[in-house]
């Protein structure tokens, strides 16, 4: 519904898995899930036990190994996933505010679309705190890169 209403919408979720009693099944699920809403991106966990939440009162009975693997499986859904959302973004001008400089490159700046996505594009001091247009010149899975108008 949230599509049809906002077409660029873009969500984004935390997941964990192995949590104690889930099944490969259940997993299975997730991914299903993970396909059919095609998250922009996922932040995501292996279950370790917390002290003091109520989780931690359940035995873990997924093994590290099922856990590893049941994680390099979603990366791999969703790598597939981002890859293709962000290169949609490709040619179109968006606007970006401007956050900071790239902390992985200083002769690069970074900001934020409307829709959370990363934009990385070369340095302008004078734009940081502004919202810019920039045409998207390329994508990566985890970000967009740019050119300022």
């Amino acid at each position: 519904y949230a599509r049809e209403v906002i077409s660029d919408v873009t969500f984004t979720t935390d997941i964990i898995v192995g949590f104690p009693g889930e099944s490969y099944c259940d997993f299975k699920q997730t991914l299903k899930l993970v396909e059919d809403v095609k998250y922009m991106s996922i932040f995501n966990y292996i279950y370790s036990k917390r002290k003091g939440t109520k989780a931690a009162s359940l035995p873990d009975d997924v093994s590290k190994e099922e856990k590893v693997e049941w994680l390099k499986e979603l990366i791999c859904l969703q790598k597939d996933i981002s890859c293709a959302l962000n290169s949609a973004y490709v040619g179109r001008v968006m606007s970006v505010l401007f956050e900071r400089i790239y902390n992985s490159d200083e002769n690069l700046m970074m900001g934020r679309t409307d829709e959370n996505i990363l934009v990385v594009c070369g340095k302008d001091l004078n734009k940081i705190g502004q919202i810019c247009s920039v045409r998207i010149t390329k994508s990566c899975r985890t970000m967009l890169i740019g050119e300022v108008l």
